[in-house]
């Protein structure tokens, strides 16, 4: 959460290095270079396998399987 703050600032044009010393600043202690880890990281299996669960059951929208079910 804390992350997607400061990407929604970088967006706005604000720098990494002040964003990071106003939430020290503020309690909430990270650092750039956590920040710059966190960005490029690959994502997590488990953030992959959710991506693909919710991909599959977006395509059933409007079909008989999304709204009834498979009926198995």
């Amino acid at each position: 959460m804390i992350m997607a703050f400061i990407d929604t600032l970088r967006v706005e044009g604000y720098r990494v290095e002040p964003i990071c010393a106003a939430l020290t600043s503020s309690g909430c202690k990270v650092a750039p270079r956590t920040y710059r880890a966190w960005r490029s990281a690959p994502p997590s299996p488990r953030t992959v396998s959710d991506a693909w669960v919710v991909d599959r059951l977006r395509a059933t929208i409007g079909t008989p399987e999304g709204c009834m079910g498979e009926g198995r």
